[in-house]
């Protein structure tokens, strides 16, 4: 029966149509969603290892001596140089250091802080797939400043 001629529902095609429009943007977007997962948990990692690196500069300020952020590049595993864990690199992300070349050995590096508040300087570049954050660290001031590195 039929109130006031008018149909009350949809289709089974309208029905279809709008889960396969549904079916195709969420196909569309799922590559999108991935990418972003590897970026947050690559910023995550530069946002831990910045803290470390701010750290050490603060404990060689407030100690009156120089102290260290040791990286081990074969195993991820950063250090102060009281051999402290400050940071463990997860599988996936890998990290390139630019710094003084007398703190470069072996696949080992270390960013220095002196008393003064100066660094070594250098950057470090953080990669997870085609991600990339870099960390630049001021060797006049020994701050350090986060940001997406460029791509080649």
């Amino acid at each position: 029966m039929k109130l006031g001629g008018a149909d009350h529902g949809f289709s089974l095609v309208e029905m279809l149509a709008v889960l396969s429009l549904i079916a195709i943007a969420a196909a569309l977007s799922l590559p999108m969603v991935n990418r972003g997962d590897g970026h947050a948990k690559l910023r995550a990692v530069a946002a831990e290892l910045s803290g470390a690196l701010r750290q050490q500069r603060l404990a060689a300020l407030y100690g009156n001596e120089p102290a260290e952020l040791r990286f081990d590049l074969s195993t991820g595993l950063i250090t102060a140089a009281n051999g402290k864990k400050m940071a463990q690199l997860p599988p996936g992300v890998s990290a390139t250091i630019e710094t003084a070349q007398q703190e470069i050995s072996k696949g080992k590096a270390a960013i220095g802080f002196f008393a003064d508040g100066g660094s070594t300087g250098g950057a470090i570049t953080l990669k997870s797939g085609s991600a990339a954050i870099a960390i630049k660290i001021n060797w006049l001031t020994g701050a350090a400043v986060t940001e997406e590195a460029t791509k080649p």
